[in-house]
Parts: structure tokens; C-alpha cells; sequence
């Protein structure tokens, strides 16, 4: 699955500490490669990745074009 950030999701994500950075970049990564992670779906269509237990990845799916977009990251 390919990956893409909004503008204000790469904005949230270059705002976090390096190491919270680095944490959700795996993160995103590992999902969009493997499905593995903790997902909930937040309804129309929004789902939230978890990263470890202060960390939201706000994503949307486009199955069209098998693209996870990163819309926002915030803290839990």
C-alpha cells in the first residue's frame, strides 16, 4: 500500500519530537506494509492508528489507488 501525508498531517508529524517521529514513521510504514498495528475504524470512512500509548495517526484508505493518507497525527 503506498503512503501519503496531507499538508497538516506532515506538519503534525515534523511538530513531533524526533524520537515520536520516528515512531509514528514505522508505525505508518508497518501498517501500510503488513496490515500490523492497532487500527480502529472512526467511522466515514476515518481509522486511527496507534502508536504506543500517547500517539494517533488520523488516515483514510483510497482502494482505488491502495493509498493510506495521512491526514492527521495528535496525541492520544
Amino acid at each position: 500500500m503506498n503512503v501519503r501525508y496531507s499538508a497538516a498531517g506532515e506538519d503534525d508529524w515534523r511538530r513531533l519530537k524526533l524520537e515520536d517521529a520516528v515512531a509514528v514513521a514505522r508505525a505508518v510504514q508497518s501498517w501500510a506494509a503488513t496490515g500490523s498495528g492497532v487500527v480502529y475504524a472512526a467511522g466515514a470512512g476515518e481509522f486511527r492508528l496507534f502508536v504506543g500509548d500517547r500517539l494517533v495517526v488520523v488516515f483514510l484508505i483510497d482502494d482505488t489507488t491502495d493509498t493510506m493518507h495521512v491526514v492527521q497525527v495528535r496525541r492520544a
